[in-house]
């Protein structure tokens, strides 16, 4: 990695600012109050590129490297235009860059200078882009149709059917509603509507429908073809979306609060890329809005892959979220989901294969991760599963709490059921219009499933289309009432090192089709039927091994 040549950069970049800084103090000193533009004039400078281009000099991979790209496209956006949204977004980018790294090395040393330097330069536009700008809006029903920074001057009122209150229709435009808030009236309205425009910026205010938006048509924020989109510190109620987007390129919601949606609280329905939400609040306390998924992504139905979603630093209640099919790259991480109404219902259609849990997190989608989170269900409902992944290749479960307090209805356990369920990988129905082809290649590492569902961790799958390269380890599993952990055709299964304890059921049962196991290193404790239950194929049929664990096994 270069250093030395960044940190020369970054000193220009500061002096750069610092200078800046000296001629909008001394025109303030002359009496005369600096635009926007003259601001942007002012602090434009080259060294933004050439930061951008020292961004090369880092390898990374996954999540890392994608946050770097994005930071390095806005390093170029703030080199063309140099606005506050953007550069508040880089800081932010370099704020998730931080929590990622160690914090005594070089690369955290110089992402600490690159905020510091991006905050100084915010800092001075923001001084003059305040809502004394010259464009005010004092009312709704308004087009935007020049590029630059608006204000809202007070709250809005709109109740014209199937129409936006504000409809953005320029590259380039910034709204601070300045804590202002907008009331649709009617059912069928839109907040913001923004159709193939880029680099949208939009601030600290309120979207409420009253009555509730009760159909499909009413949105918060409805984005089509937007390119760099930023909304931050929002308020969405009511509303049936509080954010519908699609077709769509590097879009974040940051501090984002989104209560009671008859639809989804977000969706992010198709074709997008790069698409955030961050540090927000999803909640349901209606129960009329209790049928809604908190966060989807992607919808039932193919029509449009989604790439590169993140999802992290949330709070969410009553509210899940729906990974769907053709969704690749997606990370969830730093997630508090807690269930506590009895009225939450969740059913959802995913790769084209019908299923009906009532579900905390359900994902049929590629390459995905889902870290460092938990999911507590307080209501004793019997049909909630924590988190079901039933199709696609590649995921990674890790430092993750499952508290089902689901106990799930009575059918055997050799035909396993979604209702009750902690963990659940695969597709247990007959495939429909061609889908479920099983789950490959997951690792869920560090679980703790606990809180007395009826079974623990259950992989699944049909014959014809069996899971792959299913790993748990490290794991604990716990307080399950028929059994801990069941599989079922599944091809490539490792069970390591976990701890199994305190059912009155089973341990560990492998059902047919299960081929090339390995269960190794495993604590089994307070176990009321058979520690471990494996037919005759699971183990002797193939390569596979039982080994160090405290239990031997039992043959049907």
């Amino acid at each position: 990695m270069k250093f030395s040549s960044l940190s020369l950069t970054l000193a220009a970049l500061l002096l750069a600012v610092g200078s800046a800084q000296a001629k909008r103090n001394s025109l303030h000193d002359d009496g005369v109050v600096p635009t926007p533009q003259a601001v942007q004039n002012a602090t434009k400078t080259k060294t933004l590129a050439a930061l951008g281009a020292e961004l090369n000099e880092f390898e990374a991979e996954g999540a890392l490297a994608r946050e770097i790209t994005q930071l390095q496209a806005l390093l170029s956006s703030l080199q063309a235009s140099m606005n506050p949204a953007d550069a508040k977004k880089a800081v932010a980018i370099v704020s998730a860059l931080q929590s990622q790294v160690e914090e005594s090395s070089e690369f955290a040393q110089v992402l600490a200078q690159i905020k510091a330097v991006l905050s100084a330069a915010n800092k001075a536009l923001q001084a003059d882009q305040t809502c004394n700008a010259p464009q005010v809006i004092t009312q709704a029903g308004v087009t935007l149709t020049t590029p630059g920074f608006y204000c809202v001057a007070n709250d809005l009122v709109f109740g014209t059917a199937g129409a936006a209150a504000i409809t953005v229709a320029s590259d380039g435009v910034t709204i601070d509603f300045d804590g202002h808030k907008l009331v649709l009236i009617d059912p069928t309205t839109v907040g913001i509507s923004a159709l193939n425009v880029t680099h949208l910026n939009i601030f600290n205010g309120i979207i409420e429908n009253v009555p509730a938006g009760s159909t499909s048509a009413n949105a918060a924020f409805l984005f089509d073809g937007v390119q760099q989109g930023y909304v931050d510190n929002f308020t969405a109620r009511n509303n049936f979306y509080g954010a519908f987007v699609r077709n769509s390129t590097d879009i974040r919601f940051n501090r984002f609060y989104v209560n009671n949606s008859f639809g989804s609280n977000i969706r992010a329905n198709e074709n997008n890329r790069g698409f955030v939400v961050q540090n927000s609040t999803i909640s349901n306390d209606l129960a009329t809005q209790l049928a809604s998924v908190g966060i989807r992504i992607g919808q039932s139905a193919v029509v449009g892959p989604n790439f590169d979603t993140t999802l992290e630093n949330l709070e969410m209640y009553n509210a899940g979220i729906f990974i769907a099919q053709q969704a690749t790259g997606a990370i969830v991480r730093n997630v508090n989901m807690v269930i506590n109404d009895p009225n939450y219902t969740f059913n959802f259609l995913q790769g084209g294969a019908q299923d009906n849990a009532v579900t905390g997190i359900s994902g049929a989608a590629f390459g995905f991760q889902i870290t460092d989170s938990t999911f507590t269900n307080l209501n004793a409902n019997a049909s909630f599963s924590g988190i079901e992944i039933t199709e696609g290749n590649g995921a990674f479960l890790q430092n993750l709490t499952i508290i089902t307090n689901a106990a799930g209805d009575n059918s055997p356990i050799t035909n396993p059921i979604d209702a009750g369920v902690g963990l659940e990988i695969g597709f247990d129905e007959t495939p429909i219009a061609g889908g479920a082809e099983g789950f490959y290649n997951l690792t869920a590492d560090n679980l703790l499933i606990t809180g007395g569902s009826k079974i623990g961790i259950i992989i699944n799958a049909t014959a014809d289309n069996p899971n792959r390269g299913i790993t748990i380890k490290n794991s604990s599993v716990t307080d399950a009432t028929q059994a801990l952990i069941t599989a079922r055709n599944v091809t490539g299964l490792v069970i390591k090192n976990n701890e199994l304890m305190n059912t009155p059921g089973a341990g560990l049962v492998l059902s047919d089709g299960v081929k090339g196991a390995a269960i190794v290193d495993n604590e089994f404790l307070n176990i009321g039927g058979a520690t471990i239950t494996a037919a005759p194929s699971a183990i002797f049929t193939t390569s596979g091994n039982i080994e160090n664990n405290n239990a031997q096994v039992c043959l049907p």
